[in-house]
C-alpha cells in the first residue's frame, strides 16, 4: 500500500476473465468491501471502502523477468 495524494492504494495483479472488464471490477470492488466490512467485525455492513478500480500496465519490480504486467489499482477511503 502507497499513500499519495488523498486516498491510499495497493496493486493487484490482474489476470484476463471471461466476464466482461466492468462487471469484473465491480465485483472485485464488492468483493474486497465484504472481506474488509467481515474484517473488521461488521458482516452486515454495507460500507464502501473501495473507491475506484482502475486498469493499468507496467514493468512489475516484483517477478523474476521483465514482463508487463497488467494490474489493478485499488482506490480506498
Amino acid at each position: 500500500m502507497h499513500v499519495h495524494g488523498v486516498f491510499p492504494y495497493l496493486f493487484v495483479r490482474y489476470y484476463a476473465s471471461a466476464e466482461p472488464l466492468s462487471s469484473y471490477m465491480e465485483q472485485f470492488a464488492a468483493g474486497l468491501d465484504r472481506a474488509i466490512n467481515i474484517a473488521l467485525g461488521s458482516a452486515a455492513s454495507t460500507r464502501q471502502h473501495v473507491y475506484k478500480i482502475s486498469l493499468v500496465s507496467g514493468m512489475s519490480v516484483f517477478i523474476h523477468h521483465n514482463a508487463v504486467c497488467v494490474v489493478t489499482t485499488v482506490y480506498h477511503h
